[in-house]
């Protein structure tokens, strides 16, 4: 929680410059073992859905990664030429409530778009409820539950608790997709060796349950619901 932004930008820029650089595509032949997954390995469709889930994986990464910088880096306000966000440039007022975007998706999802609405009172709970989070974490580790329905997602999550939330991270990878280790070990380097990052397979139930309730952890991620 103490890391400066200026550092969370080299380390973000140092995992960008691994998607353009390292043969991620491949780790662990993770696209063959999600058609497996699927079971249509050996059909018509799985030379197709191996290719189309290396550019989800690209786009969802890339995208995070220079959407955090750039924000950071507008934030800073310290380098030439760094335009403002394009949601914090579509701005208006509903009402008391300030209202960001609309703004698309992802490339990936051609008509797909959100915006944000946040009221007066937003603002001031989440101011104080950072600076409370940030001192009692301090020290602390997050569990990250691994997704089981998306490769990407649990990349995403390490990411975005690592660099916006300031939290190193153990992932716990999904019991349907371990031959994930590889790819995440591979993009997520610059974390893993500064000790921000690690990671291990489904083993069983009171392993998971040993994990959880470890006084070090302080915070749990989980995508699904109960």
């Amino acid at each position: 929680a103490t890391l400066p932004d200026e550092d969370m930008v080299t380390i973000a820029k140092e995992i960008l410059q691994n998607t353009y650089t390292k043969d991620w595509s491949e780790a662990g032949q993770w696209a063959e073992e999600e058609v497996k997954l699927y079971k249509i390995d050996g059909s018509a469709a799985a030379e197709f859905y191996m290719a189309s889930g290396k550019l989800v994986m690209c786009t969802a990464l890339t995208d995070y990664l220079r959407t955090f910088i750039e924000a950071i880096q507008y934030k800073l306000g310290k380098e030439e030429g760094v335009k403002e966000p394009e949601l914090l440039s579509k701005k208006r007022n509903v009402g008391d409530d300030i209202v960001y975007g609309p703004i698309n998706v992802s490339s990936t999802l051609p008509g797909n778009s959100f915006e944000v609405w946040v009221s007066s009172s937003d603002n001031v709970e989440r101011t104080e409820n950072d600076s409370e989070e940030s001192s009692s974490e301090t020290g602390k580790v997050a569990v990250i539950l691994g997704a089981g329905n998306q490769s990407f997602l649990s990349l995403i999550d390490v990411l975005d608790n690592v660099l916006r939330h300031r939290r190193p991270v153990i992932l716990k990878h999904h019991p349907l997709r371990p031959w994930l280790a590889p790819l995440y070990a591979m993009i997520l380097e610059p974390l893993s060796k500064r000790g921000y990052f690690s990671q291990c397979e489904d083993v069983s139930v009171e392993v998971t349950k040993a994990l959880l309730s470890h006084p070090a952890v302080k915070h749990v991620h989980i995508t699904g619901s109960f």
